[in-house]
């Protein structure tokens, strides 16, 4: 029972919400539509729980409500938790992809695939705003011919990290402190002053890129290469960006503290949908044969650098529009479980060090959250399914060790230490700063200052302003002079 209608039945209101005929909770009678597999009638009035013979905990009707009552809720996600999703269709609209790859969902202009899509927060619980200062997920679950193929983005071409064993350190540094359980900006700037290679996803979520207005203004980018495979076993790099057809729109940090609606990004996606103006995505792929990956200016393994449009130019490939609302949201959205690892022929994860961890990191988190046999699920599969379904103060230091070096096992040669990072490092950071018109430099800095000014440990605020200063000596500088 929703929590809400519960606590109008208990003042003895009726909220306006439920007050349609068919919410309404009858005094003498309430049907238990999942009960035993059947729809049983019981009474519920006062009177029996008098009656003397069967007692309520002997009732099997009531008991097996009770039961399903108690575990009506799953776990929720341990990052990505609050989200909204839809479904729709994607459409071949270029033939470029079929020179590279045997994909038959991107192969034959004016082919249609269904897809099933989650947008959603990487950090906060789930009833936090959605617009609240983040990094935006896009998953997109293509249901082709050759089995599922998901794809799992966010609204940056970068992540924070190289080293898939610090993505739990990053998380954590990023959530609610251990000890007060509160949001902890020690915490959150530790982790950037230890790990400099996270400069370039930083600066981009503290500029109003990180207030997105919901998620229909909103661009999505796979960050990782993966492969195009084609029938001769010859094969690519790719990465895949996906641009929003509404335009892309940010709040800035003012304009965002004034919303008063935590799901507005949820609401404007069901809304939009809902009145028929269907939200829609142009789809572009960057290429990049071996041997031109083996001398561009990045390693094309490391997530924390993009590829610059300039250097690798974006190719049209498909349109996908969100044309219909869930109708059971836990079914259709809370129980939709994505991975990497879902590829189809033609398509192959790259030897990313990130990515390679994320094939079994997403595939094991949906075995925890819901069992072992999510994939039957019916929106996981293919095909409708037949089968049945039950439903202290961190340590960031630099010195610390690693489950792993940071290095590809093809071509990546990134050091790992924050004393060991070389200049490139800081390059598309410095450009990114430089790229940024007055006016977003001034929220750039607003938004950095504000959060810095949480920090009480003077150590850390001064070795995160020093990494900012790789990106620019007149963003610390202004920094400190705000401060």
């Amino acid at each position: 029972m929703d929590n809400l209608f519960l606590i109008f039945l208990l003042s003895g209101r009726t909220s306006p919400t439920f007050g349609h005929a068919s919410f309404r909770l009858r005094a003498e009678s309430y049907s238990y539509p999942y009960a035993l597999d059947s729809q049983l009638e019981t009474s519920m009035s006062p009177r029996n729980a008098l009656q003397k013979g069967s007692t309520i905990s002997l009732d099997p009707r009531a008991v097996a409500a009770q039961a399903r009552f108690d575990r009506e809720h799953i776990p929720p996600r341990a990052v990505h938790a609050a989200g909204a999703g839809a479904f729709g269709t994607f459409t071949v609209t270029t033939d470029f992809s079929s020179q590279y790859t045997t994909m038959d969902v991107l192969n034959g202009v004016g082919k249609q695939t269904p897809i099933t899509v989650r947008l959603s927060n990487a950090l906060g619980e789930k009833g936090s705003f959605d617009t609240a200062r983040n990094i935006r997920g896009f998953a997109l679950k293509f249901s082709t011919k050759q089995g599922i193929w998901d794809l799992v983005m966010n609204n940056t071409p970068v992540f924070f990290l190289r080293d898939p064993a610090k993505f739990p350190v990053l998380i954590h540094s990023q959530s609610r402190s251990p000890v007060t359980n509160l949001p902890d900006a020690d915490i959150a700037f530790n982790y950037l002053a230890n790990n400099p290679e996270s400069l370039n996803q930083f600066l981009r979520t503290f500029s109003d890129a990180g207030t997105a207005k919901g998620w229909l203004q909103t661009d999505a980018f796979t960050g990782h290469a993966y492969q195009w495979i084609n029938a001769d076993g010859s094969w690519v790099y790719v990465k895949l960006w996906c641009r929003s057809n509404q335009g892309e729109s940010n709040f800035t940090a003012t304009e965002e503290a004034q919303v008063g609606d935590s799901d507005f990004g949820s609401r404007a996606l069901y809304n939009s949908i809902n009145s028929g103006e269907f939200p829609s995505w142009t789809v572009f792929a960057q290429v990049l044969t071996a041997s031109q990956a083996a001398s561009f200016r990045y390693d094309v393994l490391d997530v924390t650098k993009e590829w610059p449009f300039s250097l690798v130019k974006p190719h049209e490939i498909g349109r996908f529009e969100l044309n219909k609302n869930p109708s059971n949201y836990f079914t259709e959205v809370e129980q939709l479980a994505f991975s990497p690892a879902n590829v189809v022929e033609g398509w192959a994860p790259s030897a990313d060090p990130v990515l390679q961890m994320r094939l079994f990191a997403y595939a094991d988190a949906q075995r925890y959250r819901l069992g072992p046999y999510y994939q039957q699920i019916p929106v996981n599969c293919p095909m409708r399914c037949a089968s049945q379904n039950q439903t202290g103060f961190p340590d960031f230091s630099p010195t610390g060790s690693s489950l792993a070096d940071g290095r590809s096992p093809e071509t990546s040669n990134s050091p790992t230490a924050p004393s060991e990072l070389p200049d490139i490092d800081y390059e598309q950071p410095r450009d990114f700063y430089a790229n940024l018109i007055s006016m977003q430099k001034n929220d750039l800095i607003n938004n950095l200052v504000e959060a810095l000014s949480f920090v009480q440990n003077s150590t850390i605020r001064d070795r995160a302003i020093d990494v900012l200063s790789r990106a620019s000596t007149e963003l610390s500088t202004r920094i400190y002079a705000a401060m």
